[in-house]
């Protein structure tokens, strides 16, 4: 590492005795003090035996005076459930130093943190809730295409009839569910005089709602649709085998031209972030989410946006959108979309941008 690299790094001040041990902490603090073991994610145990933070551009360090943040280890919801107290405690560390507070807030609550002088983590937030001092990073995820592809990044050609794939959690039955759906009852029947009020649903059912709107133009799409019943992406919620279930979702998207990505229960899409992986092109249907380094990712180069308020034009969009786009386009979209993860949005890569926005906070916070 050069000199002036050496200058870019940001460092983080962690105070020991606020540490609460046993307790997950942030993952990048996974350089330094090694992957979390108790991760109940396969997906995020393969993620990380792949990539990982890159150290090269920031520190940890035992003194506060030299730091650029005061680094909150222990995300920030699971404090305010089980340690509300502790988070004061860092504000006052953090304002006793006179340094910025870092808070890792990833997850998929989008409450509004009010701490001055802080800077905060999330990967979901609408665009309309944003604040100054949020950062949104990626939804870091295995690379499927190295994982199930030995990395080989195949292209599809165009086809007259486009199709589209998908494979999820699409069904909340009424009787396990209740309060969901209780909750979602009067959006959904404001939803029948205006689509403006899907902005706000429950993610696996507007993924049902968009799943049936394609699924009604059997003439113009060819549809590769697989439901479950349950979330496959934990141990905990899994319904069968994870590995192969895992195997069944990747050449879905492999075998798909494009793949319908709706949010979660956050207002973000990890299946986004996989699809540009295996480098297919997402068929998103935008939910005024915010999206990592939009000043810098042209996103509309290698995804089809459909805005949550013409979603009962889902179909038409797409193939208004795939008949005006030649093969060479075609072809080309799917490059960009690996090309998008491997320059801007793998973990190890997204460090360097991620210590660059830091840096600008800081220069907002003391402006």
């Amino acid at each position: 590492m050069d000199n002036e690299q050496k200058r870019k790094i940001i460092s983080l001040y962690i105070p020991k005795h606020l540490v609460k041990d046993g307790l997950r902490y942030s993952t990048l603090l996974y350089p330094f003090w090694g992957v979390w073991q108790k991760a109940e994610s396969h997906i995020q145990t393969a993620m990380f035996s792949q990539y990982n933070f890159d150290q090269d551009y920031y520190s940890v360090v035992d003194d506060p005076n030299i730091a650029d943040y005061v680094f909150m280890p222990h995300n920030y919801w699971t404090l305010l459930r089980k340690h509300s107290g502790l988070i004061d405690e860092y504000v006052k560390e953090a304002k006793k130093y006179n340094k910025p507070l870092l808070i890792d807030a990833i997850g998929d609550k989008m409450d509004i943190i009010d701490i001055p002088n802080s800077v905060v983590l999330r990967y979901a937030q609408y665009k309309n809730r944003l604040k100054e001092n949020d950062v949104i990073v990626p939804v870091f995820t295995e690379d499927l295409l190295a994982s199930y592809q030995d990395g080989k990044l195949t292209i599809r050609d165009k086809k007259e009839i486009p199709s589209v794939g998908f494979v999820g959690w699409s069904s909340l039955p009424f009787f396990t569910y209740p309060k969901t759906y209780i909750k979602d009852l009067p959006i959904l029947l404001l939803g029948f005089l205006t689509t403006h009020f899907d902005l706000y649903r429950n993610g696996v059912l507007l993924r049902k709602k968009a799943l049936k709107i394609l699924e009604l133009s059997l003439k113009n799409i060819d549809t590769h649709f697989i439901y479950r019943k349950s979330f496959s992406g934990n141990i905990r919620t899994v319904e069968g085998d994870i590995d192969v279930l895992r195997k069944e979702f990747v050449r879905n998207i492999l075998d798909s031209d494009y793949t319908l990505c709706v949010k979660g229960n956050a207002n973000q899409s990890t299946r986004f972030f996989e699809v540009l992986n295996l480098g297919r092109i997402p068929l998103f249907v935008d939910t005024d989410i915010a999206l990592p380094l939009d000043r810098i990712i042209a996103y509309k180069n290698f995804c089809v946006f459909v805005d949550y308020r013409d979603i009962k034009k889902a179909s038409k969009i797409l193939v208004d959108f795939h008949s005006s786009i030649s093969p060479e386009k075609f072809k080309d979209m799917q490059h960009k979309a690996r090309e998008a993860y491997d320059k801007y949005l793998r973990m190890d890569v997204y460090t360097k941008y991620l210590m660059e926005e830091l840096k600008k906070k800081i220069i907002s916070i003391k402006s």
